[in-house]
């Protein structure tokens, strides 16, 4: 039917297309929806879906992409709208898939990479390796992504060395984290730096083991909350973490007496 309103118009469609896109990007785009056309993992299912289903159909479908190379395509270093047509045809499609593909290499691997240090550059070549699944933990129940009113404390003990991540209540847990529902065993939590002399130094980055990678269980003194359905975007486990007791992280960065480097 869209070829028959196209057939009416006052313009050349491919000529417009051509022009917001470039050619070359245009047929990115064809071969990319051609992929998903001729793929039965991407054809509508039939009947109604129970949410387990939905999810493991967006599970299934998001390591398809990952395995066709799109995320990873070097035209991507090259083409500055290569990305751009990616993801337009991932949400043309479902969002979902283009959530569930990207989440663990570039929302967690991301923080990885931009703030970590060259130890902790593991944690991106796992996630890329697919050894972790990572998420993104800003969100807290009760202040949504204002970053300034975040209540999860990260507090540095000199005497381990060690930062201890905790919860103070069911307001500062955090709610709504993409992938952690159920996938994911690891996430950059962004908490208040507690320094020793009992200061705040504002809202860091720190990575978080939040399930065994092996048996998926959530490790002792984190809870894990599955937000469970939703109007929409089933595709995607929305997630809580409430740490409830004091759990040891790690910043992204480094830290001395004297203050962050």
């Amino acid at each position: 039917m869209i070829t028959f309103y196209r057939s009416k118009s006052s313009f050349n469609s491919k000529n417009l297309a051509e022009f917001i896109d470039t050619p070359e990007c245009v047929e990115i785009k064809k071969h990319m929806y051609s992929m998903l056309e001729n793929d039965p993992l991407f054809h509508p299912p039939e009947g109604n879906q129970t949410l387990d289903n939905i999810r493991k159909r967006t599970q299934l479908q998001a390591k398809r992409i990952i395995d066709y190379g799109f995320l990873h395509d070097h035209r991507g270093k090259t083409m500055p709208l290569y990305y751009q047509a990616l993801v337009t045809v991932l949400v043309q499609y479902d969002i979902c898939v283009l959530f569930k593909s990207t989440i663990s290499v570039h929302f967690f691997g991301a923080c990885i990479r931009g703030l970590g240090t060259a130890e902790q550059q593991k944690y991106f070549d796992d996630a890329c390796d697919e050894k972790l699944s990572g998420c993104f933990a800003l969100t807290e129940v009760a202040h949504g992504t204002d970053a300034r009113r975040m209540r999860t404390t990260a507090t540095y003990d000199p005497l381990t060395k060690e930062f201890i991540l905790h919860s103070e209540d069911f307001e500062s847990a955090k709610c709504w984290i993409g992938n952690l529902g159920q996938g994911a065993t690891h996430a950059t939590v962004f908490a208040q730096l507690v320094t020793p002399d009992g200061k705040r130094q504002g809202l860091h980055a720190f990575v978080a083991p939040i399930r065994d990678p092996n048996t998926y269980l959530a490790y002792p003194g984190v809870l894990v909350g599955d937000m469970g359905e939703k109007i929409g975007l089933n595709g995607m486990d929305n997630g809580s973490v409430h740490l409830w007791y004091e759990v040891v992280v790690h910043l992204l960065g480094s830290y001395t007496f004297g203050g962050l480097r």
